[in-house]
Formats: structure tokens, C-alpha cells, sequence
């Protein structure tokens, strides 16, 4: 599916291996959520329970948002249990908050592996090689 024109949204893999959740600046954490709900309601994530997030034209969350994002993660365990999510970014910032949401997935949704990459072809291949 091409862009939307929406600074979040959801597509798939071409070949359905994974979800991909775009965020682009500036975005709301309504935006963010809404496309979560879709996600964990979407045929390619219950067959696959895997999630590529580009965030590679988006600047890192604000700690409240990022606060927000972990108690969605909580309120949401039992659709996000034993999925494996990659956080795609390019800029330092986001890659140190994308290492705080695996720690924090560590004790909040255990079952959730969540890893974190600068190069969305590596990302890729972490995420279908399971």
C-alpha cells in the first residue's frame, strides 16, 4: 500500500511476512494509537505476530509519549504476547528510545522481544528469521 499521506499508518510486507507501522513527523499519540489498534487487529499480525516500525523520518518520542506507549503495550499483553517488533531508526535519539521501549517491553509484555536497528534490511532479516 503507498503512503497515505498520514504520519502514522499501517502496510504489510508485500509478502504478508510482517506489518509495518510508518511514523512520520509530526504525529499524535491518538495517531499512534489508532494505528496500533488496527495492527493487533490485522490478519498479517495474528498470523505472523511480527511488527517492523519505521520510524526513520520521525524524531524520537518525548519521555511522556514513550510513558504512554508503555502503558498501551500493558494494557494490550495478551495480543502482544510472543510478538517480535523492530524499531527502524536512523537518528541516535530514537535508537535510545527505541532501547528504552525493549527494556521496558522486558517487564512490561516479556513474552514481546523488541529490538532495535539503523538499517531497515537488517531489521528485516532479524524479523523473518524466526
Amino acid at each position: 500500500m503507498p503512503w497515505s499521506g498520514m504520519p502514522v499508518f499501517v502496510d504489510a510486507d508485500t509478502c504478508g511476512r510482517f506489518v509495518i507501522l510508518r511514523v512520520i513527523d509530526p504525529y499524535t499519540f491518538t495517531e499512534w494509537h489508532s494505528a496500533l489498534v488496527e495492527i493487533l487487529a490485522s490478519f498479517v499480525y495474528a498470523s505472523t505476530a511480527a511488527l517492523l516500525v519505521d520510524h526513520r523520518q520521525a524524531s524520537a518520542p518525548t519521555v511522556a509519549f514513550a510513558e504512554r506507549m508503555f502503558a498501551l503495550f500493558k494494557s494490550h499483553a495478551r495480543e502482544l504476547a510472543h510478538g517480535r517488533a523492530a524499531i527502524v531508526t536512523e537518528r541516535d535519539g530514537g535508537f535510545g528510545t527505541g532501547r528504552m521501549t525493549q527494556l521496558e517491553s522486558e517487564t512490561g509484555v516479556p513474552s514481546l522481544t523488541i529490538h532495535t536497528f539503523q538499517d531497515y534490511e537488517d531489521a528485516v532479516r532479524w524479523l523473518t528469521s524466526a
